[in-house]
Parts: structure tokens; sequence; C-alpha cells
């Protein structure tokens, strides 16, 4: 019998983060936190993406990649409300 997947469940994916942030710039943006040793869980990490969101306002310069990809994420986290 073959062995299931620990990340599978009847023909479903888990994922260890809600549905709605599951955009591949957050996930990398996650990534990125815990290599930098800034978060060392996914939990932790999801958390600094949210700071770190939170703490970009208008005032802020940041580069064009990282605006890029806020542009992209922070309604999504704003939407949300940060939950």
């Amino acid at each position: 019998m073959p062995s299931r997947k620990p990340w599978k469940r009847r023909g479903k994916i888990d994922i260890p983060l809600p549905a709605y942030y599951a955009h591949p710039i957050v996930l990398d943006r996650m990534i990125r936190a815990i290599k930098m040793g800034r978060a060392v869980s996914v939990e932790d990490s999801l958390q600094v993406v949210k700071d770190d969101l939170k703490a970009l306002g208008p005032h802020v310069q940041v580069t064009q990649k990282e605006y890029d990809e806020v542009v992209v994420v922070k309604p999504l986290f704003a939407l949300m409300e940060y939950v």
C-alpha cells in the first residue's frame, strides 16, 4: 500500500497559512524571513511579513523590486485586516 504524504489529505493539499495569503510573493517573503533569521517557523514568518507590510507607509522608500511585490500583496493583507 503506498504511503500517504503528510501534506496531502483527501486530494487536497494542506498549507500552513490561510489560503487568502497563499500567493507566490507572500511565500517568497516568508522564505526570505526564515533564511535571514528573522523567523524560525511558518507562523513567525507570516507575522514578519505582516509586520513588514504594516510598516510600509507612503513615506517609506523601498527598492523597485520590493515596491512591485508590495503593490501586489499589501491589498490582500489590508482586505483581510492582517488576520
